[in-house]
């Protein structure tokens, strides 16, 4: 079954019309990028959400007791990673983490995908999220990558 999340909600109007529309996530970029929002956005934009819509925190590279406040504070149901974090980071996240995990990995090729390969299958994770590489920027790029890959995956993903 097709899911949809919709990323990058930063107003007021933003989450008016999700509401409205009811994908099943939203995202909020809690990583310094220009879509970025602050702890105190975020919480005042989860507490206008409709709670059948999941709130997904969006985070690079950022360290776990940062994402526990966004926890703590209940402004996001799912934690995305998006950065370079590994198998022992999100271990030490799970640990102390009551929500679900999604990671983001960067398809370039099918050798970058080969690499990755045992991440993207490993059963820590709830979901896994495939998006496009690029070398200087971690998401949110609007390309695509060869989806013929894709039949190298045999778990349920998110495409961005």
């Amino acid at each position: 079954m097709t899911k949809v999340k919709i990323c990058g909600l930063r107003r007021t109007k933003d989450i008016e019309i999700v509401n409205k529309f009811q994908p099943d996530y939203i995202g909020f970029v809690l990583a310094k990028s220009k879509r970025q929002i602050s702890l105190e956005t975020a919480v005042a934009l989860k507490l206008l959400l409709d709670p059948r819509v999941k709130a997904v925190g969006v985070f690079v590279n950022e360290p776990i007791q940062n994402i526990l406040e966004y926890e703590n504070h209940e402004a996001i149901d799912i934690i995305q990673l998006h950065g370079d974090e590994d198998l022992t980071y999100i271990k030490k996240l799970k640990e102390v983490s009551g929500l679900p995990i999604i990671k983001a990995f960067r398809i370039k090729d099918e050798e970058s995908l080969r690499q990755q390969k045992e991440l993207i299958g490993h059963p820590i994770l709830e979901g896994v999220l495939l998006d496009a590489y690029h070398p200087t920027t971690y998401g949110g790029i609007g390309e695509s990558f060869d989806w013929k890959l894709l039949d190298e995956i045999h778990r349920p993903y998110f495409l961005a």
